[in-house]
C-alpha cells in the first residue's frame, strides 16, 4: 500500500515538474 502512494506522488512530482518546464519554455515537452 505505503509503495503504491509514494509511485502515485512520484508520478505527481514528475508531472508538476514537466508543467513548470512546458510554461517556462513555452513548448510541449515529449518525454
Amino acid at each position: 500500500m505505503d509503495k503504491e502512494i509514494l509511485e502515485v506522488n512520484n508520478i505527481g512530482a514528475v508531472t508538476n515538474a514537466i508543467d513548470l518546464m512546458m510554461e517556462k519554455d513555452n513548448r510541449v515537452v515529449l518525454w
